[in-house]
């Protein structure tokens, strides 16, 4: 058993190699050398496979290695769909935070994002409260459009967590979930429901109320993205010892100032400056949602 567990191991490091060696000139490939293409499709369709296979760890390092491929590949995006309904929590993660950076979901993509995100418990579970608002962040851009499926969530017989984690989604939207706040607030009214999933909705009815009446701040001098992107790049340049502009997990330093870990959004191991920023900038929740 341990024997084939090396091997499959072994097969997903081959396959990270010849992405490294075709997933940069994919689209010319295509074009002008149709049998180098025919390769990465098979790497490809053999990292599909792999992420069905029994071993959870291989099932993460699959997806991991997939995401530079979700977009225009439907086999992969039907095995991040599949991915996200796992019954391990670390494979749901992975899958989960590729798919919230999808730009236009269709709706029934975006209805699977939003509700697998918070029916499993990877958004409300005090276990890893921590990573709450890598998922609240990434699910609240799509603003109102994923509200009818947090209010679905929240109407339902689902459990504690997931509904706590879609009152989190909300109270991330702030003055975008204002029509989330009716559902919201029967939930604080409901005798039925447990008492912590009624101050979850509680907060979260008031920090959105209170951003909606609070008036429009100055603009800032510069834009924050700009702000971050900038601190990034000198955050890279310092800790990049093999100078090659990234960093990979070896270089990556011990630092309370951002989560390197959620900052690695595709999984792959190494951050970019712009994976960097796009984590310093990402909505957070309220501290105290994390007590």
């Amino acid at each position: 058993m341990r024997a084939r567990y090396v091997l499959t191991k072994a097969h997903l490091l081959l396959a990270a190699a010849l992405m490294l060696l075709v997933g940069g000139t994919q689209r010319v490939v295509a074009q002008d050398n149709p049998p180098q293409q025919a390769h990465t499709d098979a790497v490809v369709a053999a990292l599909v496979d792999a992420t069905k296979t029994p071993d959870a760890t291989v099932r993460k390092e699959a997806l991991s290695l997939l995401g530079q491929f979700l977009e225009g590949r439907p086999n992969v995006m039907a095995a991040f769909v599949d991915a996200a309904k796992d019954e391990q929590s670390s494979v749901r993660q992975v899958a989960l935070r590729r798919l919230v950076k999808i730009e236009d979901p269709s709706p029934e993509l975006l209805a699977i994002i939003v509700k697998q995100g918070v029916e499993f418990g990877d958004l409300g579970s005090q276990r890893i409260r921590l990573g709450v608002a890598r998922y609240a962040g990434g699910i609240s851009r799509f603003g109102e459009r994923a509200i009818p499926h947090l209010i679905e969530v929240l109407e339902s017989d689902a459990d504690r967590d997931a509904k706590i984690g879609a009152c989190e989604v909300l109270s991330a939207m702030q003055k975008e979930g204002a029509s989330g706040i009716p559902a919201l607030l029967t939930v604080v009214g409901d005798n039925r429901e447990a008492s912590a999933i009624r101050v979850a909705a509680a907060e979260a009815a008031t920090r959105i109320a209170k951003s909606a009446d609070t008036p429009p701040r100055e603009a800032p001098r510069e834009p924050a993205w700009e702000r971050a992107l900038a601190y990034a790049k000198a955050f890279v340049l310092h800790n990049d010892a093999n100078e090659d502009g990234k960093l990979s997990k070896t270089e990556w330093p011990r630092t309370k100032l951002v989560d390197l870990v959620a900052a690695d959004a595709n999984g792959d191991e190494v951050l970019t400056a712009e994976e960097i920023a796009e984590e310093i900038t990402r909505p957070k929740l309220n501290a105290e949602n994390t007590n």
